[in-house]
């Protein structure tokens, strides 16, 4: 069974027992989402992905409400955890079961870096043939935790982001 206390990995808040498994921990939503709208834009260019951040619009959830979202539609959100990877632990993020069987695919971007700071952003798409209704602080995903050796460790460009964020330019290279 992981150890949620370790001093050296910090998920805040502490996620419930009944979360934490053997080698995995169940994150939730947030209550931040971007939702994808259709656009008059004919294109992104993959090579120059943040332009796209204009075809998102947040919605923010309230206490008790919920977020609907649609058959085929694609969203960006955050865990509701901050986490804290020492360098020698890694992460990947995955759909819990629960929701796959629904048609919500979590985290197409799944590695967590050794050394992030921040809350994921997950990336969430409906394959399903409904719309699914989700409530913040649903446990969405897993993340299952894998030793790492690295020494110097190259921070992530999303390093200590705490809301969805669309893509970020990539951090120069130091000259």
């Amino acid at each position: 069974m992981l150890d949620a206390d370790d001093p050296d990995l910090v998920i805040q808040p502490r996620p419930p027992d009944e979360s934490i498994g053997y080698g995995s921990i169940d994150l939730r939503t947030g209550s931040n989402f971007l939702r994808a709208e259709r656009s008059s834009m004919a294109s992104v260019r993959a090579k120059d992905p943040w332009e796209g951040a204009k075809l998102f619009r947040e919605v923010r959830v309230a206490p008790g409400g919920s977020f609907v979202m649609q058959a085929h539609q694609f969203v960006l959100a955050t865990t509701f955890e901050y986490l804290s990877l020492p360098p020698s632990l890694v992460g990947l993020i995955q759909s819990r079961s629960t929701y796959g069987r629904m048609g919500v695919i979590a985290a197409t971007a799944a590695y967590v870096g050794p050394g992030y700071k921040g809350c994921p952003t997950l990336e969430l798409v409906n394959l399903g043939e409904v719309a699914i209704e989700l409530e913040p602080y649903q446990p969405i995903c897993q993340i299952v935790l894998l030793t790492a050796d690295e020494g110097d460790i190259k921070p992530s460009r999303y390093q200590c982001a705490t809301r969805p964020d669309f893509a970020r330019k990539p951090i120069p290279e130091p000259s």
